[in-house]
């Protein structure tokens, strides 16, 4: 089990997610036209910024953090905080086992509808649906990104309430903080996520 950021006491007064697509492109041809491909190799991009370290208890939490994620060596598991896109609090299951890298997924919500655009997290991973359809009942297919990462079981579960992504720190510095007075500052800190098992 990966150890998750410490939401409660550096909460983040915004956070950015992108889901960064993986693009190839040849070279120009002589009619001035080039070829994109896009692979499925997306990844997510979250920042945390504007969190507030303002008391003692709160600038020993950020250095222990600092430690322990080690410049970026070790994964942290990253709350989505403040999301948008969620269709209440009911969470889901899956309907069959999918196999890792599989695009489309099958799962069951009673009592609210899987709509495109909407995030979900399975195990310690975050996924989107960009296409769903009815599959009878309660049941759901969607199209989702990135692939998934490891291979679900029938009957897992589905967040679609309680988000979060297996990430690392972006790069060695992120952590940096500078303190007012040596007793107040304001961080930001950007996390890749992890595609390790």
């Amino acid at each position: 089990m990966t150890e998750p950021w410490p939401i409660s006491y550096l909460r983040p007064r915004n956070v950015t997610r992108h889901l960064a697509p993986r693009t190839t492109a040849g070279t120009v041809s002589a009619s001035g036209f080039t070829q994109r491909v896009s692979v499925p190799a997306h990844a997510w991009i979250i920042t945390y910024e504007g969190i507030l370290v303002a008391s003692e208890e709160q600038i020993r939490v950020w250095d222990a953090y600092e430690a322990f994620l080690e410049g970026g060596s070790v994964p942290i598991l990253v709350p989505l905080v403040n999301e948008v896109g969620i269709v209440g609090t009911v969470n889901g299951t899956t309907v069959g086992a999918s196999a890792a890298g599989a695009a489309l997924l099958t799962v069951n919500r009673v009592g609210a509808a899987v709509v495109a655009g909407m995030h979900f997290s399975i195990g310690e991973r975050l996924y989107r649906a960009f296409g769903t359809s009815p599959a009878g009942g309660d049941n759901y297919t969607m199209s989702i990104r990135p692939p998934l990462r490891e291979a679900v079981a029938a009957g897992a579960a589905v967040l679609f309430s309680t988000l979060h992504c297996k990430c690392r720190l972006a790069t060695d510095d992120e952590m940096m903080l500078k303190l007012e007075a040596g007793r107040m500052g304001t961080g930001n800190v950007r996390f890749f996520e992890d595609p390790n098992p």
